[in-house]
């Protein structure tokens, strides 16, 4: 005669009434559980977890909980469309007009030659016949551009004779167009001078990138090497 408890072992019970009067479902492990505990066998055979698995089938779903808050709003993000467009367009000129420099749709040439001198109006001249004139130089992204590609052209310390001029007094940037403007360049060390003699812009590139003492700096018309030439393409 089997005992109750192996009984109740062997067969899935959905419910089962607890001490304190409640009523509640019994979930296939706690069964389990409960029968190892009580020691129950029927004919001789333990009660084991594979028993009560064969009786536990997956039920349908429940109902869909309640939707949880919505999460902090994170950091908008910018995007510049119209200067991702604009280095794209620079990188084809540069491929098609074999441009080794390219920045607001002008191509950046270094002219000149080693163990010459040149005047500033030499240089000028030098630019004219290739369809340009002596260069601005926009911002310092673009000074470590032209930094670069002259080091790759010369690889020796170089100084070089731009278009562009500088106030001293005023701190402030004339370019060729006219046009006064502001910028923040990383400055050659010493410099710039606050003598009004020293207003050409120049640029000094050392062949070793790393190298502080090189970047921009103003000094009086005295003739250089090589000057850095600026046409529209």
């Amino acid at each position: 005669m089997y005992s109750i408890v192996s009984i109740l072992c062997l067969l899935v019970i959905s419910d089962f009434s607890l001490g304190d009067g409640q009523n509640r479902y019994l979930s296939c492990s706690q069964l389990n559980s409960f029968c190892m505990e009580s020691g129950s066998s029927v004919g001789g055979l333990e009660p084991s977890p594979s028993h009560f698995q064969q009786g536990c089938r997956q039920g349908k779903a429940g109902a869909k909980g309640d939707k949880g808050d919505t999460g902090p709003t994170g950091p908008s993000v910018e995007i510049d469309y119209d200067g991702l467009e604009r280095r794209l367009l620079n990188k084809v000129k540069e491929m098609i007009i074999n441009c080794r420099v390219v920045y607001n749709d002008s191509c950046f040439v270094l002219v000149g030659a080693r163990g010459n001198k040149y005047s500033k109006q030499d240089l000028e001249r030098k630019c004219e016949r290739i369809g340009g004139k002596l260069a601005n130089i926009y911002n310092e992204e673009h000074r470590v551009k032209v930094s670069q590609y002259i080091r790759s052209l010369l690889g020796v310390y170089a100084e070089v004779a731009l278009g562009m001029t500088y106030n001293p007094q005023e701190n402030t940037f004339r370019l060729t167009s006219g046009e006064i403007v502001h910028i923040q360049f990383n400055w050659h060390p010493t410099y710039p001078l606050k003598d009004q003699i020293h207003q050409n812009g120049m640029l000094s590139v050392q062949p070793d990138a790393g190298s502080a003492s090189q970047g921009f700096y103003n000094f009086k018309p005295n003739p250089r090497s090589f000057g850095l030439c600026e046409y529209r393409i």
